[in-house]
């Protein structure tokens, strides 16, 4: 079952423990982490998404960027849903997107260069 999937929405005010650094990005779906991350590898990944409405994708920097430590994405009905944690301590923001929009995102991301625009994201609530 997708991320998505596992909650239903009820309050924001939730906060994730900090993740110590790491050597190099890591790519993670349902079927495992990639360590050796390139352009190609996040294509293929996001392109899963595609064939899979339980699939996930999660990159996760060595370390913080731009107060970002990772980005994840998973297929909705409406599309598909891009998460980013921010800050320490962790709180994880989303937004409805296309597929032809993510690529783009977590290229940025990749590249150190990712700045949300914040106009475009609203708090994750958990129950």
């Amino acid at each position: 079952m997708a991320f998505w999937n596992l909650f239903r929405k009820k309050n924001s005010d939730v906060t994730f423990s900090t993740l110590p650094p790491q050597p190099a990005f890591t790519l993670d779906n349902q079927d495992g982490p990639c360590r050796n991350v390139t352009e190609a590898t996040i294509r293929e990944y996001l392109q899963l998404l595609t064939e899979d409405p339980d699939q996930f994708v999660v990159l996760t920097a060595p370390a913080m960027q731009n107060n970002i430590r990772f980005i994840q994405a998973c297929p909705v009905p409406d599309g598909f849903v891009l998460q980013i944690a921010v800050g320490e301590p962790t709180r994880l923001y989303e937004r409805i997107c296309t597929f032809d929009q993510l690529y783009p995102d977590f290229l940025a991301f990749f590249h150190s260069s990712f700045q949300p625009d914040w106009n475009l994201y609203q708090p994750v609530e958990f129950p």
